[in-house]
């Protein structure tokens, strides 16, 4: 009898862990921190610029005691510099995975406005033009959770394997640009 019930445990335990998963990629307080693609970051092949302002920094928010070491993505002097990650496990655009993350701008922008907004692309390798991508406003001075579902909403018909931040987004603005916070960025699949 002891053995049927550990069959029927071990049972829904199995399923469970197999209809929802989560992915971690970006946590610091677990010590996860994203791969580069540096091939796909611009500036391309660039590693020692990408090793230099992709960095674990103390949390902006000194209060928020529970994180408080952050990742900081900081894009120099152009608003086109954006870094990308690879994610080991590739996402199905029509698997209806969501995704989470947490970031931090020091000053508010949109558009052609402060530093620009922040863009967050699911992509795949094979073909850059199969993508998802989420774009966003900053608020400015506060921590601000995003999520949404990565789904086929676009043009994706491919596995995305890669996620690219654009921490600014603006086509008028050339000085110098503040750095994103970016923190928990999790993926939660369901099969």
């Amino acid at each position: 009898m002891k053995n049927y019930y550990f069959f029927i445990l071990f049972s829904c335990v199995l399923i469970n862990y197999t209809i929802n998963g989560q992915n971690s990629y970006a946590d610091l307080q677990s010590c996860t921190v994203p791969q580069v693609d540096y091939t796909s970051s611009v500036p391309v092949n660039n590693q020692t610029y990408w090793d230099a302002n992709f960095l674990v920094v103390q949390n902006p928010v000194t209060t928020d005691t529970a994180n408080p070491d952050v990742l900081s993505i900081k894009g120099n002097n152009n608003a086109n510099h954006y870094i990308t990650f690879i994610l080991p496990n590739p996402i199905s655009p029509t698997a209806g995975d969501t995704f989470s993350l947490r970031f931090y701008a020091p000053n508010a922008g949109s558009l052609n406005t402060g530093t620009g907004r922040v863009i967050v692309k699911f992509w795949s390798s094979a073909n850059n033009t199969n993508l998802r991508q989420f774009v966003l406003n900053k608020t400015g001075g506060i921590w601000e959770t995003v999520s949404g579902n990565i789904d086929n909403i676009q043009n994706a018909t491919l596995p995305f394997d890669r996620l690219s931040i654009l921490p600014h987004n603006t086509s008028q603005e050339t000085g110098t640009f503040d750095p994103l916070y970016i923190d928990d960025f999790v993926i939660s699949k369901y099969r």
